[in-house]
């Protein structure tokens, strides 16, 4: 849920629409869905009034746990005792595999704001698809980086007759304003258990905090040959290329706002909408384009053509931020590292074979570049995906024509009779249906 920060607090689930013409769906056995998560002992609307409680926005509160499908470390025992190697004190989410099959593993952040390294010990994992869109599958690696709302498939290769089960991991690295030391338990374990090895087999405690596995989560915290980020993903479809060309190009900045000596607001463009979601209690933003009714300010509105091509370049003063837009997908069609600064008119757009998605990270002092068609009449927020930074005021609507809306989501017309009841008349209805 989107309405103020219930997310943060569990109000959230995994829907899996399977596609047929998925390319990839004859090359596993089977499948997992994993959803890795940040965890807060104090309720979220307690953490947010503190995020903005002085002039500038200095950090965004610190996680209590890791979670695996709602299972995490808390205060068990991971490694067992001396007498008992095996006497774990955790529930852990077991993800079945076959030996010598394939097993797909679609992995989901549902965090608040947590970046995480996914990794299972000495498997290798082949991306195939990333926010439901099929890849090329070249990349095999050794981990995946997920931020909030991101979303990966991968393969992993069952072993021939395995004799131990192995640990699958997800840790949260320095990111988001966190400190990785900071957080009391950063990892989240499950079981990547074989189904040729008895019930209740863990995997031999010595794998948690293996060296190798510690250097593959470093590595990619430094953004070496392990990190996985947009510049290193391909479509499956090799058709599937942005348009050649934009029609408009519209730039966004960035930033936190001091709004008094005691709060701030964060914001895209200089412009920010604490409580966004607040103000669609009485009356959505869809139902104003129904009613030919002008966007309120607090919509943040970008206006957009049905059918044009339109590019945002994003220059992010401070902070990482997962930028997810609804309803549409996007090509990034350029990604900076971390304090590369702002956007260069001058630098090369990758527009042969980007990344199509909805989630993708804007790096810190940074800038990046997203293409996207609009075809798809609504209004349509797309937002800062730490849920604090929404909370703040890091969205904007992405708004079409009314008529473009009214053509495919019509006012139904209903006859009422009057009490006395000799005439009729006409009268709109509310909205009867809503874009998906």
């Amino acid at each position: 849920a989107h309405s103020a920060t219930q997310y943060v607090d569990g109000l959230k689930a995994a829907l899996i629409v399977q596609d047929p013409a998925d390319p990839w769906i004859s090359k596993y056995d089977s499948e997992f869905v994993l959803q890795v998560c940040d965890w807060f002992h104090e309720p979220a609307e307690t953490l947010e009034a503190t995020v903005y409680a002085n002039d500038l926005h200095t950090g965004d509160p610190v996680p209590d746990s890791a979670l695996f499908n709602a299972h995490g470390p808390g205060n068990c025992n991971l490694r067992g005792t001396k007498d008992n190697p095996e006497g774990f004190a955790c529930t852990f989410t077991k993800i079945p595999i076959t030996s010598g099959k394939r097993l797909r593993i679609r992995i989901i952040n549902t965090s608040a704001q947590s970046v995480f390294i996914f990794v299972c010990h000495d498997h290798t994992l082949q991306i195939i698809e990333a926010d439901g869109t099929p890849l090329d599958g070249t990349k095999i690696q050794d981990s995946v980086r997920l931020n909030a709302a991101q979303r990966y498939s991968v393969i992993i290769e069952g072993k021939t007759n395995p004799t131990q089960n192995y640990w699958c991991s997800a840790t949260m690295i320095k990111a988001a304003n966190i400190l990785f030391a900071a957080v009391p338990n950063p990892t989240a374990y499950g079981i990547l258990a074989y189904s040729n090895l008895p019930k209740g087999t863990y995997p031999p405690p010595e794998q948690i905090g293996d060296a190798n596995d510690t250097q593959i989560i470093l590595k990619s915290t430094t953004q070496s040959i392990n990190y996985i980020d947009e510049r290193g993903l391909h479509p499956f479809d090799t058709n599937d290329k942005p348009p050649a060309v934009a029609n408009r190009t519209i730039v966004l900045n960035i930033t936190f706002l001091v709004v008094t000596p005691t709060s701030a607001q964060a914001a895209f463009q200089g412009k920010g909408v604490p409580g966004f979601y607040q103000h669609l209690a009485t009356s959505t933003l869809f139902s104003y384009a129904q009613h030919n009714i002008t966007l309120p300010k607090y919509a943040n509105a970008i206006h957009v053509k049905k059918g044009e091509a339109v590019d945002i370049v994003f220059n992010c003063e401070r902070g990482q931020h997962p930028l997810h837009m609804h309803g549409h997908d996007f090509y990034v069609i350029s990604d900076s590292k971390q304090f590369a600064g702002n956007f260069n008119a001058s630098s090369k757009l990758n527009l042969k074979n980007p990344v199509r998605r909805d989630t993708f990270t804007v790096q810190s002092e940074s800038n990046a570049v997203i293409r996207f068609v609009a075809n798809n009449p609504g209004v349509w927020i797309f937002h800062c995906h730490i849920d604090w930074h929404l909370a703040g005021g890091m969205a904007l609507t992405i708004a079409y024509p009314d008529k473009e809306i009214q053509k495919l989501y019509p006012l139904k017309t209903i006859m009422k009779k009057k009490k006395n009841g000799h005439k009729a008349t006409k009268a709109l209805e509310g909205v009867t249906k809503c874009p998906t």
